[in-house]
């Protein structure tokens, strides 16, 4: 079968897309990644404004679908860039649209478009309860995760000096981040992202120690910040906290590594990993430098986490295992 995946193909998506891609391979099937920045632009890169953008990245999918002849097309898409039935005129294959940002996303904002596409994913099982309530046609699907790019690798490497710390965090700094973050910063923290200098201020010195860098953090050096860390925070976004909703793909990527995961309670969590044994939870700052102080205590125990959680990645969360679902999913 072929699959055509449509995505931002820059930054962290970029590496996401092609290792999403490589699950569909693995997996005995063809599939490909079409960019929708360039195909909005002539030539791959002249923007001609959002009107004229919107209609040539229309015209150039027509043209990519006529050729390649996928049987599936994923939109993994922030928002509405696409007419859907426009594309369903001409299209007999399944369309389906992939939903990464849950309560947050712009493309819920009106659902009218739903009707023109053959499946909604989302990784948000409150967006599946809600959208399924109003009869539309979708299905809850985790992320994947690389296991052979988030491995364990060496830990005696030379290459993760540089990141060695008791506990890390990458991420936007938020306030309610940093209020997290402060009480671990003389627990030897180590934070990674934007706006951390800007936001933590020169009066908190503490604070500002724990700073290492001042942009995001994407590439290998992540796998790195992973494996080097006793012990890493996985902490949602302000706009999510009221849902309690969305495993990230940090939350995978993790644990995958064979690293302690120390992640902010989701509804999703429970039934992707066994809470205590495979990854560490909270819901609570209380409970958070709990278990941030246990696993920097006792060593043993925080490996063995890890190690669990590797273990669950390797059995139940692999690109391989997601494309096995999605094909389950539409019956193919």
């Amino acid at each position: 079968m072929k699959f055509l995946l449509i995505g931002n193909h820059s930054n962290w998506m970029k590496i996401h897309l092609e290792q999403m891609a490589a699950g569909f391979i693995n997996t005995g099937h063809d599939a490909r990644i079409a960019d929708y920045n360039k195909l909005g632009c002539l030539a791959g890169f002249v923007n001609l404004g959002e009107q004229w953008s919107y209609e040539l990245r229309q015209r150039k999918l027509e043209k990519l679908v006529r050729e390649y002849c996928p049987d599936m097309i994923i939109f993994i898409i922030s928002s509405l860039k696409f007419d859907f039935a426009r594309l369903k005129s001409h299209y007999r294959g399944i369309v389906a649209v992939y939903d990464f940002d849950g309560p947050n996303w712009s493309c819920l904002k009106e659902t009218a478009w739903l009707k023109d596409i053959d499946l909604l994913l989302t990784v948000s099982r409150p967006i599946e309860q809600q959208l399924r309530a109003q009869n539309c046609k979708v299905c809850y699907l985790p992320h994947g995760v690389d296991v052979n790019y988030y491995s364990p690798g060496e830990k005696n490497d030379p290459g993760l000096t540089p990141f060695v710390a008791p506990v890390s965090y990458i991420g936007k700094a938020t306030p309610r981040r940093l209020e997290l973050c402060r009480q671990l910063a003389d627990r030897g923290l180590a934070l990674y992202g934007r706006r951390w200098r800007q936001l933590v201020g020169d009066g908190d010195t503490v604070l500002q120690n724990c700073i290492r860098g001042r942009n995001d953090v994407i590439g290998y050096d992540v796998v790195k910040i992973y494996r080097a860390s006793r012990c890493m925070l996985n902490i949602l976004r302000e706009t999510l906290v009221k849902h309690q909703t969305i495993l990230s793909l940090q939350a995978f990527a993790i644990p995958a590594t064979g690293s302690c995961l120390i992640t902010e309670y989701v509804e999703e969590l429970q039934e992707a990993f066994e809470i205590g044994r495979e990854v560490l939870s909270y819901r609570a700052t209380d409970e958070l430098t709990a278990h941030v102080d246990k696993a920097l205590k006792d060593q043993d125990w925080a490996k063995k986490i890890g190690e669990a959680g590797r273990r669950r990645c390797l059995e139940s969360h692999t690109h391989e295992i997601r494309v096995q679902e999605l094909k389950k999913l539409c019956d193919f």
